[in-house]
């Protein structure tokens, strides 16, 4: 049964939650998940697509709505909304309660005030939230509560 769908993938506009899959390129899919592997051997069905290639295609027979389909899917790996690093220097943003820190670059402001925006930033051409250090800015968002002595 399907539970959850990769909104960024070929599969979102062919498969809905609680649809059946049935068959994954002519080799049933059982109850359990499991397929046909060696002689009385069963395995996840995740290895057959384990076995393929990004841009390969695949068939699939679906229970859907109480009908039978098959639908053929474009396999391609996961558009990630966060990038992924390789490389392993550590990522260049931040993430801390949903929020996401990056580092503000020239590129980066043209992108969200255009593309007049030149280099070097003159004073009447920064953005107002730029115009204080960080810490006098980080001191207007995060001022510190007294805690009343009981």
């Amino acid at each position: 049964m399907v539970r959850r769908i990769e909104p960024t993938t070929d599969c979102a506009r062919v498969l809905k939650r609680h649809d059946v899959l049935l068959a994954f390129d002519g080799v049933p899919i059982a109850g359990d998940g499991t397929v046909p592997f060696r002689t009385g051997e069963r395995i996840a069905f995740s290895y057959l697509v384990s076995q393929k290639f990004v841009g390969d295609e695949a068939a699939l027979r679906v229970l859907s709505d109480g009908a039978e389909r098959t639908v053929r899917v474009k396999l391609a790996a996961p558009a990630r909304l966060v990038p992924f690093h390789l490389s392993g220097r550590p990522p260049q943003y931040l993430i801390v309660g949903g929020l996401v820190f990056t580092a503000v670059s020239v590129p980066y402001l043209r992108s969200e005030y255009g593309a007049g925006l030149r280099q070097p930033l003159s004073p009447a051409r920064t953005p107002r939230a730029l115009s204080f250090p960080l810490s006098l800015s980080f001191a207007r968002v995060c001022k510190p509560h007294p805690v009343p002595e009981p």
